[in-house]
């Protein structure tokens, strides 16, 4: 939400630890404000963190969506690892589970030719329930990024996505 007013803040790096919280405004006629927050511990070889979300109802309601998820990165010279798990459980008025997808992420990134960063991303995401219970989706992403000049980069990326609905007999 770009043109939403926002305010956040990120404390600085202590012994390894950061958080950051942040509060965006869904405007006078929407409750559907967002508040989030983080925390990740830089341990040297490796960075993790934790970071929640929760949606309010847009009519002002009960009915919430909550956002969480952790993940990891690593990298050992010019390699890139990454991995990230989260959940988005949407409730209902009544407090009942209407939606909760899962979703894994992660990356392996390669940048040890001058001037040039190669990547590739899978993701796969599954509804576990609600009316869209066993819907799946997966998804993979590749990529070559080239500095053209300090500032210019070229990028050519090519992606593949596959949806399968449950409730589809196609």
């Amino acid at each position: 939400t770009a043109t939403a007013e926002k305010i956040g803040y990120r404390s600085p790096e202590i012994s390894g630890f950061q958080f950051g919280v942040s509060h965006t405004d869904a405007g006078r006629t929407s409750k559907a404000d967002n508040n989030q927050w983080i925390v990740t511990y830089d341990f040297g070889v490796a960075k993790v963190g934790y970071a929640e979300a929760t949606i309010g109802a847009a009519a002002g309601t009960s009915a919430e969506t909550n956002q969480k998820q952790m993940g990891f990165g690593t990298s050992f010279g010019d390699i890139g690892i990454k991995y990230a798990n989260g959940t988005d459980t949407t409730k209902n008025t009544s407090g009942g589970e209407s939606s909760k997808i899962d979703t894994n992420n992660w990356g392996l990134s390669y940048s040890g030719i001058e001037d040039v960063s190669l990547y590739y991303d899978g993701v796969s995401s599954e509804e576990k329930t609600g009316g869209n219970a066993g819907d799946k989706l997966s998804g993979t992403t590749i990529g070559l990024c080239y500095t053209i000049a300090p500032g210019v980069s070229a990028l050519i990326e090519s992606g593949n996505n596959d949806f399968t609905d449950a409730s589809s007999t196609n």
